[in-house]
């Protein structure tokens, strides 16, 4: 193995251990890695075309979850050189940063006055709509989910306080009994189907008891997190039980998952780069992929 295919291995290793980054972030870890790959390629004298969709398979396999990790993928795997494939990503990392941008907006003209949103783990999407609302002086406030077991709302709390927002950190088991403070909840997606969602576990009774509260539900996911029913993977491999608890105990099985799938019914409604959409709207987006 030379030291570039090194490198490669190195990259991937990261992002197939990575169990806190969402969908955004780990999108610009497989264009990273997907970049490489085709200058190693075409250094080496392989098929470009054929070295990318090694490549973006082996990142889908280990986020099957993330529609944004596929796209990225699908995309790559049309660009015939580096340099096409250099332009490709560019272009995707755009829309990324442009898409997070315009649905910040969105939500600013559904909440004029600010207001306290409860959301759970870290979305990019959400974290940055935050930021935005945040930046009309209205008084914005985060009630945010632990999100166990690898806690990432600890960093989005932290993240939110590092740009002025007060942010209170609760328990997962705390839901219900926050859920009279909040105006809102704001949650993210890492893939978006036409009766469905799917998010960090524990997203699915955080909406369910927002539902029974009568407090609206957002889903907050760019169009590019589209993805037909049928290649959404039905089971999701177990994690690792030490995260859960590492002392083991006698007749006891810890099933550590990351993901569920959420009713897409259940949301008020999904602010996307092209406005707010209701459930119905989504599902005929999804048909017409």
């Amino acid at each position: 193995m030379t030291v570039e295919e090194t490198k490669l291995e190195h990259m991937l290793n990261d992002i197939e251990r990575d169990n806190v980054s969402g969908s955004v972030r780990m999108s610009r870890k497989t264009a990273t890695l997907l970049e490489a790959a085709a200058r190693c390629a075409e250094e080496s004298g392989k098929d470009v075309q054929e070295e990318v969709a090694k490549w973006s398979k082996a990142v889908a396999d280990a986020h099957p979850f993330m529609a944004l990790v596929r796209t990225v993928g699908r995309r790559a795997r049309e660009a015939t050189s580096a340099d096409d494939l250099a332009r490709t990503l560019e272009r995707i990392r755009w829309e990324m940063d442009n898409g997070n941008q315009r649905i910040a907006e969105r939500a600013l003209h559904i909440f004029p006055d600010g207001g306290t949103f409860m959301t759970n783990s870290f979305s990019a999407t959400v974290h940055a709509a935050l930021k935005h609302l945040a930046t009309t002086g209205k008084e914005i406030r985060a009630i945010v989910v632990e999100s166990r077991p690898a806690r990432e709302g600890v960093q989005l709390a932290r993240a939110l306080g590092e740009v002025g927002i007060r942010s209170t950190l609760i328990v997962d088991a705390g839901i219900a009994s926050f859920m009279d403070r909040a105006d809102a909840i704001l949650v993210g997606g890492d893939t978006v189907s036409g009766s469905f969602f799917v998010n960090k576990l524990g997203t699915h009774p955080l909406v369910l008891t927002a539902a029974n509260q009568g407090v609206p539900v957002y889903l907050l996911a760019s169009l590019l997190k589209l993805l037909p029913e049928d290649e959404v993977p039905e089971v999701e491999s177990p994690h690792s039980p030490e995260e859960v608890e590492s002392d083991p105990m006698t007749n006891v099985t810890v099933e550590n998952i990351y993901f569920e799938r959420i009713p897409l019914d259940k949301v008020t409604g999904v602010i996307t780069e092209e406005g707010v959409l209701t459930p119905e709207e989504i599902a005929r987006r999804v048909a017409s992929l």
